[in-house]
């Protein structure tokens, strides 16, 4: 009993001084500005908002759409479907397809009855058996034509931009919805060459977004592998932390790496 007081008093003492929960990050974003001047980098750094798992969904085919199920940043889940397209003659071939598998199954149950009773040869069995893998195959060419069909999200995630409308008639290959994932956002610095040491992959980022005024931690996720010679500057990705609902891609504002706060400054 008093070695589980004791671990509970050194838990609560960790706690109690500041050590948090693991991979938490504790930059006074308040100072974000500030200690972006003391920096002395000249400009201020910048970060922009990208989505980590983002497509922009084109149509497979060229006809004309029935339905569009969700409006720009409406929420969707993996898998459901995005765009309905109207397609009665790819329904119809499949239809006739499945109807015409269902006759030489028939025909073959019938044939191989009259073969034990010795009324036919097994050359008529065998040769109704290759034509009913040939209607196989036709069933599974039409269905996937009826596919086609519908749009499916490829993964969890959001409408940002509806690039079609319902009933328009549209090409294949036509670009049809913009599309993100849920998964956190990434932190994209173009960051000047001469800052790049004390940046390492896994580093802590705080950026204050100008649209929310909110403050976001980030961790260094890659830095780039070529500095721009024209302007000296490496690309730097960060990867938040967690997903937040009220952010979207194309945001920006100002960011300081973990390496410009003051040790001072990193308390809470």
């Amino acid at each position: 009993m008093k070695l589980f007081l004791a671990l509970a008093l050194l838990v609560i003492a960790a706690l109690a001084g500041g050590g948090g929960v693991a991979g938490e990050l504790k930059f006074p974003c308040a100072k974000v500005p500030l200690l972006q001047d003391e920096s002395g980098a000249g400009e201020s750094l910048r970060g922009l908002l990208v989505a980590s798992q983002e497509a922009i969904l084109s149509s497979e085919l060229a006809g004309r759409i029935l339905e569009i199920r969700h409006e720009m940043r409406q929420s969707f889940k993996a898998g459901e479907v995005l765009v309905r397209f109207h397609c009665p003659d790819r329904e119809a071939r499949l239809k006739k397809a499945k109807a015409q598998l269902e006759g030489i199954n028939q025909r073959l149950t019938v044939h191989r009855k009259l073969v034990e009773l010795r009324s036919t040869s097994t050359l008529d069995v065998e040769l109704l058996e290759a034509e009913r893998l040939g209607a196989v195959a036709e069933v599974a060419i039409q269905q996937a034509e009826v596919e086609k069909c519908v749009v499916n999200a490829p993964f969890a995630g959001r409408i940002a931009e509806r690039l079609v409308k319902p009933f328009e008639s549209v090409n294949a290959g036509q670009p049809l919805l913009d599309i993100v994932g849920n998964s956190p956002f990434e932190v994209h610095v173009i960051l000047p060459s001469n800052l790049l040491s004390g940046i390492k992959v896994g580093g802590g980022v705080a950026l204050m977004l100008d649209e929310t005024k909110g403050c976001h931690h980030a961790r260094v996720t890659s830095i780039g592998g070529r500095i721009n010679p024209a302007g000296q500057t490496v690309r730097v990705v960060a990867r938040m932390l967690d997903v937040k609902e009220d952010l979207i891609p194309g945001m920006s504002g100002p960011v300081v790496f973990e390496s410009a706060f003051p040790s001072s400054s990193a308390a809470p």
